[in-house]
């Protein structure tokens, strides 16, 4: 849960995250944008809860670490396959069900 990512665009903006897709930073997120640069950031898009329903079963594929550091609800690692690091993108696959 605490490897870590991060994509850049040049303009002081940028994705970063942990592989189990947990927030553990106060700039993790996938749209954080430099409104005056370097200093002043803004997060647009911190995160998604995603879902995959395959017939009449649901699979979660988030993972969340709510106030105290025990309370972790990662139901998505079991279902990651493999995350994918390029120079500009990223991508998780996970295997749920029959498929992937």
């Amino acid at each position: 849960m605490d490897k870590e990512w991060i994509l850049t665009n040049g303009l002081g903006g940028f994705a970063s995250g942990t592989v189990s897709q947990m927030l553990t930073r106060r700039y993790h997120g996938y749209l954080i944008a430099a409104v005056k640069p370097p200093t002043e950031r803004r997060v647009f898009l911190s995160k998604l809860e995603e879902t995959v329903r395959i017939g009449q079963e649901s699979f979660s594929l988030f993972c969340n670490q709510w106030r105290k550091e025990s309370e972790i609800d990662c139901p998505g690692l079991k279902h990651l396959d493999r995350f994918v690091l390029g120079d500009d993108y990223c991508y998780w696959d996970y295997r749920v069900g029959e498929g992937i």
